[in-house]
């Protein structure tokens, strides 16, 4: 066979696997999703294969810890500009003047079905810093509480295994009683790494790290 052809073979498979791809994503979303972040997990971050009390986990822009047999504390920082300068980069390139350093923390209650991991929040705070200069300085502006309503655990568990390793699923999920939900559907699945982050126990410990202003 002549190097054309084998040229015009080539690029012919080639087309063929990328066609299967978007045929694949097109009519099996979730499952392409989940090849997705299969192949992260293997190639990237240190998966983890088996989640433990007092140890911290890394899932996407969250930092989750089980601080004892039912209870868990998260936390979801988004204070870490370098300068204030990048504040004010990031507020023109957002085009709005209400963006701050905060830092979101929630702690709740949880429970073990084999090895999959149910979660459910009971308490959450939102603290807001006016300045960079002011989170170096633990000040913080407000501290704003988040109420959740007092209802039962969801129906499917936030973090379950995948092969050999943890994943996190969040829901798309409706109220169906005073003390329960429905799953509407899947919003996506992110991978579990281990975290060298110590989170505090409650956000009560959180707070006495830091004064109001």
């Amino acid at each position: 066979m002549s190097k054309r052809k084998w040229l015009i073979t080539g690029v012919l498979i080639v087309f063929l696997l990328l066609l299967g791809v978007i045929a694949y994503w097109f009519f099996w979303p979730e499952e392409y999703y989940e090849e997705v972040h299969d192949l992260k997990q293997t190639f990237s971050g240190n998966p983890v294969k088996e989640m433990k009390i007092g140890e911290s986990y890394e899932v996407e822009d969250m930092v989750f810890q089980m601080v004892d047999e039912t209870h868990f504390v998260y936390t979801i920082d988004y204070s870490g500009y370098a300068n204030q300068k990048e504040l004010e980069d990031t507020r023109w390139i957002m085009e709005s003047e209400d963006i701050y350093p905060e830092i979101f923390v929630a702690e709740g209650e949880y429970h073990r079905k084999g090895e999959d991991i149910f979660i459910k929040e009971t308490r959450g705070m939102q603290i807001v810093f006016e300045t960079v200069a002011d989170v170096k300085e633990k000040k913080y502006a407000v501290a704003n509480e988040v109420s959740y309503a007092a209802t039962g655990y969801n129906p499917e568990p936030q973090f379950t295994k995948k092969g050999k390793h943890y994943v996190f699923d969040r829901y798309l999920l409706q109220m169906k009683s005073s003390d329960s939900f429905e799953k509407r559907g899947k919003l996506d699945r992110y991978p579990v790494y281990s975290s060298q982050e110590k989170l505090p126990e409650s956000i009560q410990q959180l707070l006495t790290s830091y004064k109001q202003k």
